[in-house]
């Protein structure tokens, strides 16, 4: 089976998804409504990471990925410090950190 992924910040690089989740496919880009992109989130190294926050007539561009179920796993790992969370991007069911 397979989940689809929307990706922002750092994981819209392709190599580094892929190295992180080999199963990882982009498979297009989309706009998620209603959630800002945000630099609120501290680094165990002092700096800050992009987090999405919901934000009303905000919008956060992305890639959607298809994923192997098996790599759920190594993207959780991936992002210790996120929730993941369902939203919609178009018609397209997702999952987001």
């Amino acid at each position: 089976m397979t989940f689809r992924y929307f990706a922002y910040g750092s994981n819209l690089w392709v190599p580094q998804m892929r190295s992180r989740c080999p199963s990882a496919r982009p498979i297009g880009t989309g706009v998620l409504d209603g959630w800002r992109l945000v630099y609120d989130k501290p680094s165990t190294d002092g700096s800050s990471k992009v987090n999405i926050r919901p934000g009303r007539s905000e919008t956060t561009q992305g890639v959607i990925y298809e994923l192997s179920d098996d790599d759920r796993p190594a993207l959780d790992a991936a992002e210790p410090r996120y929730a993941p969370i369902a939203v919609s991007v178009g018609n397209e069911d997702v999952v987001t950190y």
